[in-house]
């Protein structure tokens, strides 16, 4: 991923702003699966997705599953750990 740097800090650019931002929202919905944990107080990470990306899952598990698949086809490359 390119990746600029700025005084502030270090900026995702680009093309794969997309990218970076599916990337955190499926380890984010990760880590409410696993952990029980809520990334938001507003809007739940769930609703969101499924209004997003138009999720068919019930559960945050089947979610992830459906996530990774969709990052799959949506940018021709395998899902990895990060």
């Amino acid at each position: 991923m390119p990746f600029e740097k700025t005084n502030d800090g270090v900026v995702v650019t680009g093309d794969d702003t997309q990218k970076y931002a599916m990337m955190t929202q499926i380890k984010a919905l990760e880590l409410e699966a696993k952990t029980g944990m809520t990334m938001s107080r507003g809007i739940p990470l769930l609703k969101y997705l499924k209004q997003a990306y138009g999720l068919q899952s019930r559960s945050k598990k089947d979610a992830v599953v459906e996530m990774k698949r969709l990052f799959n086809y949506r940018f021709d490359v395998e899902f990895y750990q990060v």
